[in-house]
C-alpha cells in the first residue's frame, strides 16, 4: 500500500467514490482507515469512522473494499484485509412516501415553470440529476420516447449512475401534454437547451431548488418534514417506485422503472420484464392519478407566467 503513496489513493478514491455528494469526507475517512489496512483488523475502521452514522460506516466499508480489491489486482497488496472485517449493519427504517394528492398539492405551490418537474419525477421515477440534465433533444414526441443520457452534479454534466441508468422511458400522452405546456413557458427551447433552465441558461442546482423552492412548497402544502434529508427531490423517486410496486406487484419491473443497477437495490427498498409490460404499468400509473395530478401543469398559463423562478 505504501507504493505509489497518496497519488494512487487520491486517484482510486476519486474514481470509486465520485458519485457521492460527500465524496471529500468519504475520501478523508477512507484515507485514515486505509493507512492501517495492513493490520487486517476492524479497529482501524472503527477509529477512522468514529462518530459516523451507520449508513456512513457502510458507505466507507464499501469504498474501502473496492479500493483494496483494486490494490490486490494491481499487486500492491497480497490480499484485501477488509475481507476479515465484519460488514457494518444498518437498521432498516421506513422511508416516507407521498400520495398523488400530496404530490399535486406540492406542484400547485411550485412556481409555474417548475411544476412539470414535479410531475416528471413522480411519473417516471427519474433521479433529480437526471431530470435536470434533460434537454429538448432527449424528448421525442413523434416516437413517444424520453431518453435519459446524462446527469448533472454540481453544475457539471456526467454519465448517469450506472449502465442501466442510461435508458429510454416511454413518453405517454399525458406527460407529453405536460411537456408541451411547459415548453410554452420556456424562453429558449432549442434542441440543446435544458428542459428546466435558469435565467443564466444553465441547469438548476438541485440543492438550491430544494431549499429555495421545494421546501416552501411543502410547507404551504402542509407536509411536515420530519427528517430533512428524507424530504428532498429523491422523495418523488421513492414515491414513484412505491406506486409502481403497488400497481404491478412486480419487483423486476420496478427495478427497470427506476433504472437500478441490480434487483438487490430495489428489493432493499421496495418490497422477467418485457418492454411492453413497462408501458402498460406506466399507463396504469397515469390512469390512477394523472388527471388530478397533471391538471396543475396545463391550466392558468397566463397567470402562471407571473409565478416563475429563475
Amino acid at each position: 500500500m505504501k507504493r505509489d503513496g497518496h497519488a494512487w489513493f487520491e486517484r482510486t478514491a476519486h474514481n470509486t467514490g465520485k458519485t457521492c455528494a460527500n465524496g471529500n469526507h468519504r475520501m478523508r475517512y477512507a484515507r485514515d482507515a486505509a493507512g492501517g489496512a495492513g493490520t487486517g483488523t476492524s479497529t482501524t475502521l472503527d477509529k477512522a469512522a468514529a462518530g459516523l452514522k451507520p449508513k456512513s460506516m457502510l458507505n466507507l466499508y464499501v469504498l474501502l473494499q473496492r479500493m483494496l480489491n483494486l490494490a490486490v489486482a494491481l499487486e500492491l497488496l497480497n490480499s484485501n484485509p477488509m475481507q476479515r472485517v465484519p460488514k457494518p449493519k444498518v437498521e432498516r427504517t421506513e422511508k416516507p412516501s407521498l400520495s398523488p394528492t400530496q404530490v399535486k398539492s406540492i406542484a400547485d405551490n411550485m412556481p409555474q415553470n417548475l411544476r412539470a418537474l414535479v410531475v416528471l419525477l413522480y411519473l417516471t421515477g427519474l433521479r433529480i440529476g437526471e431530470a435536470l440534465a434533460l434537454k429538448w433533444s432527449d424528448v421525442d414526441f413523434d416516437q413517444s420516447k424520453l431518453y435519459v443520457r446524462r446527469s448533472v452534479w454540481r453544475g457539471k454534466e456526467q454519465t448517469p449512475k450506472s449502465r442501466k441508468s442510461i435508458r429510454a422511458k416511454h413518453l405517454l400522452d399525458g406527460l407529453a401534454r405536460v411537456f408541451q405546456s411547459h415548453r410554452e413557458l420556456c424562453v429558449s427551447k432549442q434542441p440543446e437547451d435544458y428542459l428546466f433552465m435558469n435565467g443564466a441558461g444553465r441547469s438548476y442546482d438541485p440543492d438550491d431548488l430544494r431549499k429555495r423552492v421545494l421546501y416552501p412548497a411543502m410547507d404551504k402544502a402542509g407536509i411536515e418534514r420530519k427528517v430533512a434529508r428524507s424530504y428532498g427531490f429523491h422523495l418523488f423517486r421513492h414515491s414513484a417506485g412505491s406506486q409502481m410496486q403497488e400497481v404491478t406487484g412486480d419487483l423486476k419491473q420496478t427495478q427497470s422503472f427506476l433504472g437500478h443497477a441490480s434487483i438487490g437495490i430495489t428489493s432493499d427498498v421496495y418490497v422477467h420484464l418485457q418492454p411492453d409490460s413497462e408501458v402498460e404499468s406506466m399507463k396504469k400509473l397515469e390512469e390512477t392519478f394523472f388527471n388530478e395530478l397533471c391538471s396543475t401543469c396545463t391550466q392558468d398559463r397566463v397567470e402562471g407566467q407571473k409565478r416563475m423562478v429563475n
